[in-house]
């Protein structure tokens, strides 16, 4: 937490530096929850490959950072066998006039008459 430092200017300027860890005017140590709150652990979505409700996944996308993502139209649980299992399929898609929302369900469609 970022705070107004003006009785100990030396001691925090020189607390930045590589090995002078104990010159820190106001130590503060670092909870779970502090630690929590600094790093994201967090990860792009990758969807489900096989073991879904259809068999494998309708298609794959690119994500933004690269890795591959599997559609399925079913929300099932990532790590359980559901093929065959009866889950609830919805698919919603927004987008501005003329964003490719058509063209989109179009190729889902398609790919989707492919897994049938």
């Amino acid at each position: 937490m970022p705070s107004f430092l003006d009785l100990a200017l030396e001691s925090g300027f020189f607390a930045q530096l590589p090995n002078n860890y104990e010159h820190r005017p106001r130590p503060a140590p670092i909870t779970s929850l502090n630690f929590f709150s600094l790093n994201s652990f967090h990860n792009f979505m990758n969807g489900k490959a096989n073991k879904n409700p259809w068999g494998e996944a309708v298609s794959m996308f690119q994500s933004t950072s690269g890795t591959p993502y599997f559609f399925n139209f079913h929300n099932s649980p990532k790590y359980e066998n559901s093929f065959a299992k009866k889950y609830d399929g919805n698919t919603l898609v927004f987008g501005k006039t003329g964003a490719g929302k058509t063209t989109l369900v179009n190729f889902l469609l398609s790919q989707f008459f492919e897994c049938a």
